[in-house]
């Protein structure tokens, strides 16, 4: 991945994180809270181990 593509996923990342602590404050919408969270957590995660800065962590998977 280029570095412009992880910082792109990363920022897409936290915006996903954000809006899961959004959504994680009500009943109702907890439940798509929670995916946002799953989501962004895994856009990070692909992010960090597929990036050019990724020597040494794909013992991750």
């Amino acid at each position: 991945m280029s570095e412009g593509l992880v910082q792109a996923a990363y920022i897409i990342a936290a915006l996903l994180f954000i809006m899961s602590l959004a959504g994680l404050s009500k009943h109702e919408t907890a439940k798509a809270g929670c995916w946002y969270g799953i989501v962004g957590m895994t856009i990070a995660l692909v992010a960090t181990i597929f990036g050019p800065q990724s020597e040494g962590t794909l013992w991750i998977i």
